[in-house]
């Protein structure tokens, strides 16, 4: 197997606030959100949009096709964490759900791959309270900021 880590610069947008009801749901319900910018990754958001910005955040990046793939090669993007649930697409396919406490997951991504892709990651940390459904967040503290905070990387099995 072949890795190719993904770290960094990435672009991140704030999409909206969100919020965690009684029911597990996370619901908007505010769009004036911080400008977007710049972070490498792995990392939570606090430096760029502040410890306490809890709602959805779109983060992208492109890269290049993996060069020598052969018919039935597989390419995976593996992403370690996010905190706390996340949505992945390759050139504006959904390739996979990660729900709250996963980790490490793997989706195949060969069949989206073009010359130049774009991998997008959509994170959401709703904000809580004492009506909220539990949310859990494995090894992080209630007060932690959000983000994708283990790594991305591809990787290229070869048949």
């Amino acid at each position: 197997m072949h890795t190719i880590r993904l770290r960094g610069p990435w672009q991140y947008t704030p999409l909206a606030h969100t919020y965690w009801t009684s029911n597990g749901q996370s619901q908007e319900y505010d769009t004036a959100v911080p400008p977007p910018g710049r972070i490498k990754l792995p990392a939570d958001w606090s430096i760029e949009l502040g410890g306490d910005f809890r709602g959805k955040v779109l983060f992208q990046r492109t890269f290049h096709c993996p060069t020598g793939l052969q018919d039935n090669d597989v390419v995976q993007v593996q992403i370690d964490s996010v905190d706390a649930l996340g949505t992945v697409y390759v050139n504006n396919n959904t390739v996979g759900e990660i729900q709250l406490g996963q980790s490490n997951l793997r989706f195949e991504i060969q069949q989206y791959l073009e010359a130049t892709n774009l991998l997008e990651i959509l994170v959401d940390l709703p904000a809580t309270d004492d009506s909220s459904a539990p949310l859990p967040r494995p090894n992080r503290t209630p007060d932690q900021a959000g983000g994708i905070t283990g790594e991305v990387q591809l990787n290229i099995i070869e048949s």
